[in-house]
């Protein structure tokens, strides 16, 4: 059985490319390693590496792979000088959103997106979510993500270069799984209550990031009523 395609018609699912061959999971795992040992043997104080990525496949393929097959926690910044992460008050509606944490994603995509939006010249609702969805019968399916920001920024094209933290897992709770039609929807959100030193940044312009064209615009105004009078009807595709 597959998942009700109805719930995640709007969806985005991955870019139509080939996925990485052989040699390139080999030099992506080469790479991680690397991230891994300097850690392990210990890095310099408050230095935090900038991979040098040359590699032909895109960046969120590895980004994808440093999530999926290295177990690694992704925050997307404006900022390349951070030298640690210190948990913050979002102002998210949702009890888990909500809390004063370092967060973060187990997704390759989803961080890029706040790497790449410049949300600080240009002050703007954001609407994201990345999933999984586990269907009745058990077989997990995605991931899906969605990305949408206030119509009129949209029109500015409010993109910057920016960098995606590579973390350890380690302190990290994901968000809660909820059921909808059925379906185990699993988001790809993390928390952790306490400061992160990241293991390396990476580099990320507008360009890397593969839906810049397919981001949404929505009504600021109908999203906040939308949210109040539906918490769980995320994404509100008519706000």
């Amino acid at each position: 059985m597959t998942v009700d395609e109805a719930l995640f018609a709007d969806w985005l699912r991955a870019p139509a490319v080939p996925p990485p061959d052989e040699a390139t999971l080999d030099a992506f795992d080469r790479l991680l390693d690397r991230l891994v040992h300097r850690a392990a043997d210990g890095a310099a104080p408050g230095e935090v590496p900038e991979i040098d990525y040359r590699l032909a496949a895109p960046k969120w393929q590895f980004l994808r792979h440093a999530a999926d097959r290295a177990g690694l926690v992704l925050h997307g910044s404006d900022r390349a000088d951070l030298r640690e992460l210190t948990p913050r008050q979002p102002g998210d509606t949702t009890e888990f959103g909500g809390q004063r944490a370092v967060f973060g994603a187990t997704d390759g995509v989803w961080p890029m997106f706040y790497a790449v939006t410049d949300r600080t010249s240009h002050p703007m609702l954001v609407s994201t979510q990345c999933v999984h969805v586990g269907d009745p019968t058990g077989e997990r399916h995605g991931p899906f993500w969605y990305f949408s920001i206030t119509a009129d920024i949209l029109a500015l094209s409010p993109w910057r270069a920016g960098t995606v933290y590579l973390l350890p897992p380690d302190g990290f709770v994901p968000e809660p799984s909820v059921v909808v039609r059925g379906h185990t929807v699993l988001p790809r959100q993390v928390a952790c209550p306490a400061a992160v030193r990241p293991l390396a940044r990476l580099a990320v312009a507008p360009e890397d990031f593969p839906f810049l064209d397919r981001i949404r615009g929505h009504d600021d105004a109908a999203i906040f009523a939308r949210v109040e009078a539906d918490t769980v009807g995320f994404p509100w595709l008519d706000a």
